[in-house]
Formats: C-alpha cells, sequence, structure tokens
C-alpha cells in the first residue's frame, strides 16, 4: 500500500520543509520588530503609555487589548468585518 523509500521520504522533507520556513520567517520578522518572534504588536495597537494621568481606555480599546482585533462577539461575527463593512472606502 505505502512505502517508505528514499523519493517518498524526499517528497515529505520538502512537503514540511515549506511551512517550516514560512515560519522561521515569521518569527525572524517578528523578533526584529518587536524583540520576541512570538509578539505580534498586539500591545503596541493602544499602548499604555498615550494614556494622560488619570485617564482609562475605551470599551473598544480595552476589548481589542485583550482579545484581539479579530476576536468573536456573541453574534459570532468578526468585529473587524463589522468595522471595515461600516467604512465608505
Amino acid at each position: 500500500m505505502f512505502r517508505v523509500d528514499w523519493p517518498a521520504i524526499k517528497r515529505g522533507f520538502f512537503l514540511t520543509a515549506i511551512p517550516i520556513l514560512a515560519i522561521l520567517v515569521y518569527f525572524s520578522y517578528n523578533y526584529a520588530r518587536f524583540g520576541s518572534p512570538t509578539d505580534t504588536g498586539y500591545n503596541y495597537i493602544f499602548p499604555d503609555e498615550f494614556l494622560a494621568p488619570g485617564e482609562t481606555r475605551t470599551f473598544i480599546e480595552q476589548r481589542v487589548s485583550d482579545l484581539g482585533i479579530l476576536a468573536k462577539s456573541r453574534s459570532g461575527a468578526c468585529h473587524f468585518i463589522k468595522w471595515k463593512s461600516l467604512s465608505p472606502f
């Protein structure tokens, strides 16, 4: 049924090498931008340094900070899609 021979091993290697290479490029890009391979930049969308003393975040800023941009709402739709659908552009 299945034969494990040298051509099959080479095909398996090449099939896994491309996604692994893509992940390594993505991690190195994040490391170059943020200093950590797993940091994707969500902390920098609404940074705490931009808040005035005594100022609190709005609901949207707090939700994006906690859950991210593509967090699902209770209805199941993504907020990003809702925001884009309200845009005139």
